[in-house]
């Protein structure tokens, strides 16, 4: 058996640990934590280790007779082949799906899914519905896999498109703008309008908002706060149309269900197109808006399947695949 350092077995997985935890006689089904069944992998280390030193103690303290005997003894079984020798390898027990583990609630949800299945957008709208079983008003999300290199600068797919009936989550916006466009902006239903004052109480970090919009003519200033909004991903960018001279159109877009997506470093977009307590017609637009918006930003550079799967689901319930031919 191969050693392992112990900071080796910290870093297994269950299913490793099940692996290696059979190789020591060890029953993992016996263990339903994973630390435990940790914990008796290295007691039962010490042990053989302890077994090994008192072993050696014995064969040092062994006459040369007994020493010669097991000699012509261990020569006689190797002439009788290895295949005696070896003992039958313990089959490890395999870790149990996913679904499996999950709760009975989730079960029942992922049993009305159809295995391997495509569902058109109807369908599968009504079946993210009906598999919602949390208590609370949960979110419908998609989550679209694109055939795109994000590592590429030409192919980070990123984008805002407003969603017809919103995405259910409610935003607090934030606008930096000249004093002149105050006014303006707080009639548009910005939460928080200022110029100096604001960018005071951003400095203190008393200043609490989702979204930061600025006009172009404040950048200037606002760019003395890039360490404390950068790494809170609030900082406006033109990028994500939170820089712009219509400010207050953009607040309003904001507060009637604009939304930004991006793809993150695995080629995935990730974003929630409604709630559980929407009808299906408000889901189907939202999605479909959102869909054909990513369609629209497909980099020049891809010349492989763009749009690879998109699988939609409730809050803690189970994918369901849709059918690209179908969209």
């Amino acid at each position: 058996m191969a050693v392992i350092s112990e900071s080796e077995i910290k870093k297994m997985k269950r299913g490793e640990l099940n692996e290696y935890a059979a190789t020591l006689d060890l029953n993992p089904d016996e263990f339903k934590k994973v630390d435990d069944l940790r914990s008796a992998v290295f007691s039962s280390l010490a042990e053989n280790e302890k077994g090994k030193k008192s072993d050696a103690k014995d064969e040092e303290a062994t006459t040369d007779s007994k020493s010669d005997k097991a000699k012509d003894s261990k020569k006689a079984n190797k002439d009788k082949g290895d295949k005696k020798d070896k003992k039958p390898k313990v089959k490890p027990n395999p870790a149990r799906p996913r679904h499996l583990r999950a709760s009975k609630r989730y079960q029942d949800a992922y049993a009305q899914v159809e295995k391997g299945r495509e569902y058109s957008l109807e369908e599968a709208v009504e079946l993210a519905i009906k598999t919602s079983t949390v208590k609370f008003d949960g979110a419908i999300e998609a989550h679209i896999n694109l055939g795109v290199d994000p590592k590429q600068s030409d192919q980070l797919v990123r984008g805002h498109v407003v969603l017809p009936h919103g995405s259910g989550k409610s935003q607090r916006v934030a606008a930096i703008v000249p004093e002149k466009d105050a006014d303006k902006v707080k009639a548009a239903g910005a939460d928080l309008v200022g110029h100096e004052d604001l960018l005071d109480k951003i400095s203190k970090g008393k200043a609490e908002f989702d979204i930061l919009v600025a006009h172009p003519d404040v950048m200037k200033d606002l760019s003395k706060q890039a360490k404390v909004l950068g790494p809170k991903g609030l900082m406006p960018s033109p990028k994500a149309g939170t820089v712009t001279a219509d400010v207050a159109k953009t607040v309003k877009e904001l507060k009637s269900g604009r939304i930004e997506y991006r793809v993150d470093r695995y080629g995935v977009i990730h974003q929630i197109v409604g709630r559980a307590s929407y009808k299906p017609d408000q889901l189907q637009e939202n999605l479909d808006t959102l869909i054909q918006a990513v369609k629209a930003a497909r980099p020049n550079s891809i010349k492989s399947v763009y749009l690879q799967k998109i699988v939609i689901t409730s809050s803690m319930g189970p994918g369901i695949k849709l059918d690209l031919s179908k969209l």
